[in-house]
């Protein structure tokens, strides 16, 4: 009976030590938060937007850097507020000693106002170099929708 008490206690230690082997720790970092003045044509509307949004900038478990954007702004010749929210994520794969890297870059851009989307801007950038330094791959996708 004392080797079954002995063998159950060394089981519910290695679950629980098991169980927190497996536990995720948060590894995003915020680098920088501050306020940034803007001022934006914004093209679905006409209107030139101006103010001031808040970035924060973060490290997302030490593989790529985001960036986000978000506020209001206000339309210059209407003084409609719009509210902005930005979401970019950026991944740079540099290898050391060569030229050789690639990088993407990805940002969604969204306006709405009084909760209605107004415009979305969506972007992916690539680009690819050898370890020659030579230009392998490289484009530049946009899209816009204005509701």
């Amino acid at each position: 009976m004392k080797t079954l008490k002995y063998f159950f206690v060394v089981v519910l230690f290695s679950v629980f030590s098991l169980g927190s082997s497996f536990a995720q720790t948060n590894k995003n970092k915020t680098l920088e938060t501050k306020i940034v003045p803007i001022e934006y044509y914004l093209w679905c509307v006409d209107e030139n937007v101006t103010g001031d949004l808040t970035l924060t900038i973060m490290d997302i478990e030490g593989k790529k850097t985001q960036f986000k954007f978000k506020g209001t702004l206000t339309g210059e010749t209407t003084g409609n507020v719009y509210t902005v929210s930005q979401v970019s994520n950026d991944n740079w794969f540099p290898y050391s000693g060569t030229g050789q890297f690639n990088a993407t870059y990805a940002v969604t851009l969204s306006f709405e106002l009084d909760g209605m989307p107004v415009a979305t801007l969506h972007e992916t950038w690539h680009v690819t170099r050898n370890a020659n330094g030579e230009l392998v791959v490289l484009f530049d996708h946009w899209s816009t929708e204005c509701y």
